[in-house]
């Protein structure tokens, strides 16, 4: 925690007078725009990159509302940014010089991948995580063009369990449709854990 700088005298005297002080220069406010793109920024960047996401990521996610379906369809269809690949991948080849060196250091310690296998298969992991957690988002929100960006992500180049995601959030939307119009069938749609996934297609 920082330090309050001293007060000096002049600044004291100024404040207890409450004649002759400079006017606090005030803090620039944002544009409302800005304000909100930030918001939804932070909103999924939370919900991409939680792991336990029991602090309400994905309902703040979902609270933004079809605004946030075209960041949504895009995580689907081509995963992180570049700029967040990039970040990560430095962050696994830090990792992976790290447990290499434990690894010679450490009897009986096998590590045998070596830095380019082990960097390309957790950041396809990571990739999956984000288009895993988009279509997650998806097929929750309530807009026709969620459910578009969904079947438009099925043809693109996803991982199996991916696309597995994807499928099964695809027929929750279908049976949320059915409970809509058929009240009497409302609580067989949550018979398969979480939502829009069924039991074991959890995004990783």
């Amino acid at each position: 925690m920082r330090r309050a700088a001293p007060i000096g005298v002049a600044l004291v005297a100024c404040l207890w007078l409450g004649a002759g002080c400079p006017k606090k220069p005030q803090k620039p406010q944002r544009p409302a725009d800005s304000v909100r793109l930030t918001s939804a920024h932070e909103a999924l960047t939370a919900w991409f990159e939680c792991e336990e996401c029991v602090d309400g990521e994905l309902q703040a996610v979902l609270a933004l509302g079809p605004k946030v379906v075209p960041a949504l369809a895009d995580a689907l269809l081509s995963g992180p940014s570049v700029q967040d690949r990039l970040r990560v991948e430095s962050e696994l080849q830090l990792r992976y010089r790290e447990l290499s060196s434990f690894a010679n250091q450490t009897p009986d310690t096998l590590f045998t991948l070596d830095q380019s296998t082990f960097v390309q298969l957790y950041r396809a992991n990571y990739v999956a995580r984000i288009q895993g957690r988009a279509a997650w988002a998806l097929a929750e929100l309530d807009d026709p063009k969620a459910e578009q960006a969904l079947r438009k992500g099925l043809r693109g180049d996803l991982r199996a369990d991916v696309r597995q995601g994807v499928e099964a959030a695809l027929k929750r939307r279908t049976t949320l449709r059915s409970v809509d119009r058929f009240p009497e069938a409302r609580g067989c749609s949550d018979a398969h854990g979480e939502p829009g996934f069924e039991r074991g297609d959890e995004p990783v």
